[in-house]
């Protein structure tokens, strides 16, 4: 498929061509540049046309924005406290499906899960007790994109979509001028809840390599910086939510033994397999996330199968850990690590047994609603800040906005955690 743009004077039926790209990897956005540098000052005539080398094939225009390179958005109100005066070039917000706050150091776990989060963390704003508004990722995403409690964002169960009337981080952003994108690895978190409002480039689990793999940061990282170098002179907001500690636990290689004994793989499969048949609960059944009673009927000790996952688990940690710094080397190259807002934090938490299941969703236990959250913006967001009081998923957005010198739109549920900081 060929993308075609040609641009002529108004009133001039002679058009000169800008643009002739040929895509031929399938279900993919690619952005591209135009540059139209030349007729600036001048009324011209855009036309967007595409070519197919086969019948039948389709191609579709994503978002078509014109921006000027270098441009910023208008600061329309300093950040609570006086954290900033002038607004970040770009946000990244990410949000680590399953990501339990104690698996990670830098609230004190004992193994080395996170390194890199944790040197980020501490040059920045470390919130340590956030508390997710739901144990699962349908009800508790919106909650985090709207600032809005569930009873008030209406998505609760499994086919409930978010309000087209209700007002998005991202549509704040698109709004204010900012370039937006969605990285989703599930489909709670994209146009099956509506969650892909505000976005002008949506990437969706269906299209990444492997879609029954939950490990996501790879790729999407990948595609994440791609985006990055086309729009590094524009401001941007992306919202980049990675699947890597969700079930199936095991990570890839070199990950997968960090912790967990390969020696021991096989049988551990094995026992996942034949406990499986003792799993009442089909969608638990269908996770393959027995029940501690379920475990002792199939005569597999709970304690040693569950620590085999929570190795796996952390491994899978660490995994992310290595993309999210590969993520943030990309950003310094390209001189942009100083002026990106960093939010990192975690749709809800997974139980390893302590209270007799596995996964999450079932219950609102601390293992399932604490999650880790901080900020990280150099000059704007104090380095080292950590803030013990509790704070809620509902206050991201209201904070974002905050430091990014943007209205919030009409009554937010949660409040700016700016003043916490300092």
């Amino acid at each position: 498929m060929t993308f075609k743009v040609s641009a002529a004077p108004a009133g001039d039926p002679k058009a000169e061509s800008l643009l002739e790209h040929t895509i031929t990897r399938p279900h993919r956005w690619e952005p591209v540049p135009v540059d139209l540098s030349r007729y600036q000052g001048k009324k011209i005539r855009l036309s967007l046309s595409l070519q197919s080398a086969e019948p039948g094939t389709l191609g579709f225009w994503g978002s078509p924005v014109i921006r000027r390179n270098g441009s910023r958005p208008a600061l329309t109100k300093v950040a609570d406290g006086g954290a900033g005066k002038t607004a970040p070039q770009g946000v990244i917000l990410i949000v680590a499906d399953t990501l339990r706050r104690d698996h990670l150091s830098m609230y004190g776990y004992q193994r080395e899960t996170a390194p890199f989060l944790k040197r980020l963390a501490s040059e920045g704003a470390l919130f340590k007790d956030a508390v997710s508004q739901a144990t699962w990722t349908k009800v508790s995403t919106p909650a985090i994109m709207t600032s809005l409690y569930p009873t008030a964002h209406g998505v609760r169960d499994f086919t409930d979509k978010l309000p087209a009337a209700a007002n998005t981080l991202a549509e704040s952003f698109r709004g204010a001028g900012y370039a937006t994108v969605s990285y989703s690895s599930v489909l709670f978190t994209g146009k099956f809840t509506n969650l892909h409002q505000g976005f002008e480039e949506l990437h969706e689990s269906t299209s990444v390599a492997d879609p029954e793999s939950s490990k996501t940061a790879r790729e999407y990282v990948d595609r994440l910086t791609g985006w990055l170098e086309a729009h590094k002179d524009v401001p941007f907001f992306a919202f980049l939510h990675v699947f890597d500690p969700h079930d199936p636990y095991e990570p890839y290689p070199p990950y997968n033994g960090l912790w967990a004994d390969l020696k021991k793989k096989e049988e551990h499969l094995e026992q996942l397999k034949k406990v499986r048949e003792f799993i009442q609960d089909p969608l638990m059944k269908n996770f393959g996330m027995p029940n501690r009673e379920e475990l002792i009927k199939a005569g597999v000790d709970p304690e040693a199968y569950v620590n085999y996952d929570k190795d796996w688990y952390d491994g899978s940690i660490r995994a992310l850990d290595a993309e999210m710094a590969r993520l943030y080397e990309r950003l310094r190259t390209l001189g942009l690590s100083d002026k990106t807002l960093l939010v990192f934090t975690s749709d809800h938490g997974e139980e390893f047994l302590e209270h007799g299941k596995m996964f999450h969703g079932q219950s609102a236990y601390s293992e399932l609603g604490q999650v880790p959250l901080f900020f990280h913006l150099p000059g704007v967001v104090p380095s080292g800040a950590v803030v013990d009081q509790t704070v809620e998923s509902i206050d991201i957005m209201p904070t974002v906005l905050a430091l990014a010198g943007l209205n919030p739109p009409g009554k937010l549920m949660g409040q700016s955690l700016v003043p916490l900081m300092s």
